[in-house]
This record gives C-alpha cells, sequence and structure tokens, in this order.
C-alpha cells in the first residue's frame, strides 16, 4: 500500500499467442485468489488498466503465459469497492487426491462404461437429477440390507452391490449431464446434498446391525463436519478439492464390510461353508456383530481425526492463500433483485 513504482503482474492468458487482453480493476479484483489464473502480491497496490501480452507457446492446460506491466494506485485491492463476481466457468475447478482415484482408479467406473449404458439403457432424454435420486435410492436399500446383514447372510452381499450401485451413480451422473448437455446449477445442489445423507443413511444401517448407536450418531456428525468444511473451502477458493479419504474411499470400504458380513454370518449359520467350529473364518475374525462393531468404531476414529486435521488445514489455507474477506454486510429482502447485481453483463 502506498507504493507508486510500477510493478509487474504474472498471469495466465486464455487468448490466443500475441494477443493483447485489458484488465480492468474489477476483473483484476476478481482474479486476484489461488484459485484463480492470476497470481498477485498480498500488498499488491491498486491497479487501474493491465495490458498483458502474452508470450510463450500456448500450454494445453493452463493456456498461454502473459506478462504485463500494471499501474500503481494509492489504495490497495483489497479496500476498493466489490463490484461484479466474475462468471463461474472462469473460476470454478474440481480437483481430487483421493487414494482410489489416483492409485486404484480402475475400481471407478470409466468412460467406455458410461458409453456402453447410452447404449444399452441409459437414454439421453433422462435428466441427470433422476441418476442422483437413483444413487440415493441405492444408498437406502444398502443401509437396510445393513442393518440385517448380521441375521441374514445374503443381506451383506446384497448390500456391497447396492453401495456399487450408488458409486456407479455418483460417477454417471456428472458424466451424462456434460455428454448430453444438461449441466445445471440445481443438479450440483442435489449431488451435493445427497453425498453426505447417502454415507449417514448407510452409517446407520450398519449402527443399527451391531446395536452401535452412539457411534452411529458420532460418524454421522463427522460426515456432516466434513463435508461443511469441504465446500466452505470450496465457496471460498473456488476450488473443490476431494481428500485422500474422501466418497469413493468410504465406498470401497462399506462393499469390503458387506462381503465380510455375507461371509461371517453364513459360515456361523452354516450358510454358505460349514457350522461356525467348523469354519476357520469365524475363529479369527469373530462374529459378524463384532466385525460391525470394529468397524464403526474405525470409521469415528476416520471421521472425527479427519474433521480436526481438516478444519485446521482449510482455516489457514484460507487465510494464507485465499481472496480478500467479505466484509460486506447482510441484505434484508423478500425480492432476489440483489442477485442481479452478482450476475455478469452478457
Amino acid at each position: 500500500q502506498g507504493v507508486s513504482e510500477p510493478r509487474r503482474v504474472y498471469c495466465r492468458c486464455s487468448g490466443q499467442r500475441g494477443r493483447e487482453a485489458a484488465l480492468s480493476p474489477a476483473r483484476l479484483r476478481a482474479l486476484v485468489s489461488p484459485a484463480s489464473d492470476l497470481v498477485a502480491a498480498p500488498n499488491m497496490p491498486n491497479v487501474e488498466t493491465v495490458r498483458a501480452t502474452c508470450e510463450g507457446p500456448r500450454s494445453q492446460t493452463t493456456g498461454s503465459t502473459c506478462v504485463g506491466h500494471d499501474k500503481a494506485g494509492p489504495a490497495s485491492i483489497a479496500s476498493m469497492p466489490r463490484t461484479a463476481e466474475p462468471t463461474p466457468a472462469q473460476h470454478r475447478s474440481k480437483a481430487t487426491r483421493g487414494i482410489i482415484d489416483t492409485y486404484a482408479y480402475f475400481i471407478c467406473p470409466g468412460d467406455n462404461f458410461y458409453k456402453f449404458l447410452r447404449a444399452t439403457i441409459l437414454p439421453s432424454w433422462l435428466p441427470p437429477e433422476c441418476i442422483v435420486f437413483l444413487g440415493f435410492a441405492f444408498s437406502c436399500a444398502a443401509g437396510l440390507l445393513f442393518s440385517l446383514a448380521t441375521e441374514v447372510p445374503i443381506a451383506g452381499l446384497l448390500a456391497a452391490v447396492c453401495v456399487y450401485g450408488n458409486f456407479v451413480s455418483d460417477y454417471m451422473d456428472g458424466k451424462h449431464a456434460r455428454a448430453t448437455n444438461q449441466c445445471r446449477n440445481g443438479g450440483e445442489v442435489l449431488d451435493h446434498f445427497f453425498d453426505p445423507l447417502s454415507f449417514s443413511v448407510i452409517m446407520w444401517g450398519v449402527g443399527a446391525a451391531c446395536g452401535s448407536y452412539n457411534l452411529a450418531i458420532v460418524c454421522v456428525l463427522g460426515i456432516y463436519c466434513n463435508a461443511t468444511i469441504l465446500f466452505q473451502e470450496a465457496m471460498i477458493m473456488k476450488t473443490l478439492e476431494m481428500k485422500s479419504i474422501g466418497p469413493n474411499e468410504a465406498r470401497v470400504l462399506y462393499m469390503c464390510l458387506g462381503v465380510l458380513l455375507s461371509c461371517l454370518t453364513g459360515c456361523t449359520d452354516g450358510y454358505w461353508i460349514g457350522r461356525g467350529d467348523q469354519c476357520w473364518l469365524p475363529a479369527i475374525l469373530g462374529s459378524a456383530q463384532s466385525a460391525a462393531t470394529g468397524f464403526m468404531w474405525l470409521s469415528t476414529a476416520i471421521t472425527v481425526g479427519q474433521c480436526m486435521v481438516e478444519l485446521r488445514k482449510t482455516v489457514r489455507r484460507v487465510n494464507m492463500f485465499g481472496p480478500p474477506p467479505d466484509s460486506t454486510p447482510w441484505v434484508r429482502t423478500l425480492s432476489n433483485e440483489h442477485l442481479s447485481k452478482n450476475v455478469p453483463a452478457k
């Protein structure tokens, strides 16, 4: 603040090589965030106009690299009045560093599986929201079957199949929306609303199987706390980043639990292999109820531990690398007129 000499502004330009891009103060304010394409110093002075000339070859992932000079002013960017926010397509991005997506991506349904569904049973006119509701129906069925997994041997296997159906639905809704040009913000809201609810229903079914309702309540609270941290960070940083232990990892654990409970229950009741005194699996792992209880304790430790770690890391991350905080007051209104101020002109 208060520095009058010119400063260099490094940015990435979406234009072609050699094309000049004029950045207005409002545009520059909107771009000053780590999730955007502009990187600026925290104490960078006010910028009236920036003309950036692209130099260097264009990259397929980040665009051409541009270097420009700014025109310094008296006030900092944080003190400038807020204007219309940029369009979501300019800033919003998604990333994942999950264990399954990184090291066991072959488990996840891919493009070939979606093409197979499009060619067989998935019509192009089907709204992607229907796939979201179908995934939630799979999770409800999985929760019900998990609650019976310690008594009915086949219930665990069916629960694992339903969890995988939720897995496929969560992958296919976004692919189907992009492939059929049916992307809607409302669909994204429904998708992120039903994701934590689906895991909560499944976790409650596992808790009912072993009678550990207190652990189930803690796990459900942990699921929603982690979801709140994730989406609040995405709202501030404009980047939705899945953590190392996320939805896909939880689904894989649920499927393994379903198969394990089915084997233990079947061995104990003589349904699959033989009586419990003749089978080695219950003698090593115990009964199906004890296995479900151990899974509940493991899930509680993971959800609570991840919540504590990610809360600390997220608070530090948004404070150090986030955009200027929103200091505007609340608007008391019964209409939607205030929303039009944030809609960019076409």
